[in-house]
């Protein structure tokens, strides 16, 4: 199912069915976070750990 990663200001969408996945994402400016499945669409447990800083 494929799934949204917001990086920023940027948002690529997934649609591979491998458990890992590297992507680049290329923004403007340095993001403050990335957030993966942003609208919540995906039915999770714990949403909230789909959110990290970037460091």
């Amino acid at each position: 199912m494929p799934v949204e990663l917001r990086v920023g200001e940027a948002t690529q969408v997934l649609n591979s069915r491998e458990p890992r996945q590297q992507v680049e994402v290329v923004t403007p400016t340095r993001p403050t976070e990335a957030v993966l499945d942003p609208r919540r669409v995906l039915i999770d447990v714990d949403p909230d750990n789909n959110r990290r800083a970037v460091s």
